[in-house]
């Protein structure tokens, strides 16, 4: 999927070779972002990049910082249907389950 650089996030994995305007290569496909190379990449006049998925896979919204409060907020406008409900609950039983995980490190 391409994304605009200003999208790009560290952890987010590039899907193809990255060329710059001259078609040098600056990036291999398979190369795990990180917040330098992103800098570099926005010095380097690269406005957008290819990344595996939708960028979003490996970091879910409770682990960016929205928190479940932050969840719970966006859900509200659809409580009441059952396929929200089911996947709310899921939701809360992740961050339950990864919240006991992060506690015994």
């Amino acid at each position: 999927m391409n994304i605009d650089l200003n999208n790009a996030e560290s952890g987010m994995v590039i899907a193809e070779d990255t060329l710059n305007s001259r078609g040098s290569l600056i990036l291999k496909k398979g190369t795990v972002l990180t917040d330098d190379l992103i800098k570099k990449l926005n010095l380097w006049g690269v406005s957008e990049l290819c990344v595996e998925g939708d960028g979003q896979e490996n970091t879910p919204a409770i682990s960016k910082g929205i928190g479940m409060e932050g969840l719970e907020s966006r859900f509200s406008d659809v409580r009441g249907n059952a396929i929200m409900e089911e996947i709310m609950a899921a939701v809360r039983e992740y961050a339950a389950e990864k919240g006991s995980a992060h506690g015994a490190d």
